[in-house]
């Protein structure tokens, strides 16, 4: 996985799981990513992450190698000790 953010390239590796109905969500409903580690380039903004290494996203469609996600919007400090909220949808495509 990559993020690109104010010019600047961050890569890591990892996995991703779907939640597979845990608690009060459904079987696909949400999909969790974990960064094992980084490959190379870094970010101020660690947006996609929100300065976890382990982060929870919405599914909010779910095709054949294709996948939109949503962050919830909930508010964290990045790097430079900021406090921002911020939503988000991405495409994911295979």
């Amino acid at each position: 996985m990559s993020e690109n953010y104010g010019g600047k390239n961050l890569v890591a590796t990892g996995h991703w799981n779907f939640t597979g109905g845990n608690g009060n969500t459904k079987k696909k409903e949400e999909i969790v990513f974990v960064i094992e580690g980084t490959s190379s380039g870094y970010t101020d903004g660690h947006i996609f992450n929100k300065l976890s290494s382990e982060f929870t996203y919405h599914i909010m469609e779910l095709r054949n190698k294709e996948m939109v996600i949503e962050t919830g919007g909930s508010p964290f400090s990045n790097s430079s000790n900021q406090t921002l909220k911020v939503e988000a949808h991405y495409l994911l495509v295979q």
